[in-house]
């Protein structure tokens, strides 16, 4: 996952990553947003800890929406996980809108 920082006129900070050749799309958004917000991926660490995916978006479903996109029309997924705004977009490149 490389990552590219920046910000919105609107002071809201925006970081932008791409998703690594050996990661699925979820596991990308779930270490981008770790990295974002400086918390763990798992209850199990010390410290505070990201929601789970699920509780925003199911990650199957958005693992398989992408899949079939490489072939198909262009597809983005916009939603809220852990208080900030993700974007993917089937090109790889995910954007961390912050909270």
């Amino acid at each position: 996952m490389s990552k590219r920082s920046g910000s919105m006129p609107e002071q809201s900070s925006v970081t932008t990553y791409q998703v690594g050749p050996a990661e699925s799309y979820t596991e990308a958004i779930v270490a981008a947003v770790a990295d974002v917000s400086d918390r763990n991926t798992s209850p199990l660490q010390d410290g505070a800890h990201l929601d789970s995916l699920y509780e925003s978006i199911d990650p199957d479903a958005l693992e398989a929406l992408f899949e079939r996109s490489a072939t198909d029309s262009p597809v983005t997924a916009t939603f809220s996980y852990s208080g900030y705004r993700v974007t993917v977009d089937a090109t790889g490149f995910i954007t961390i809108a912050g909270a």
